[in-house]
């Protein structure tokens, strides 16, 4: 029972990352893309005042060792389950 509820806390972990990163190349690629409406804009009127939106790496970071530290704490709780499976009974 508890190497159940284990591998799907492992899954769900390495979802989270799979996610985070995914949401990571969306807001870079968004990013880069109004970098380069801002400076078609800067080239077309010699003045004016831009702000840059920037991606949001914090978040992305703080998930993503939210979801490392799930992954590498269940998987060393499976590791020590499975190593008192391994040593045989008296």
């Amino acid at each position: 029972m508890k190497e159940n509820i284990l591998i799907i806390l492992v899954s769900l972990s390495l979802v989270l990352l799979i996610m985070t990163n995914i949401h990571l190349i969306k807001t870079q690629s968004s990013f880069d893309a109004t970098m380069q409406t801002i400076k078609g804009q800067l080239d077309q009127s010699k003045r004016g005042i831009a702000t840059i939106t920037q991606p949001n790496y914090q978040l992305t970071v703080i998930l993503s060792l939210i979801s490392l530290a799930v992954g590498v704490g269940t998987g060393w709780i499976l590791f020590k389950n499975s190593s008192n499976y391994s040593k045989p009974r008296k």
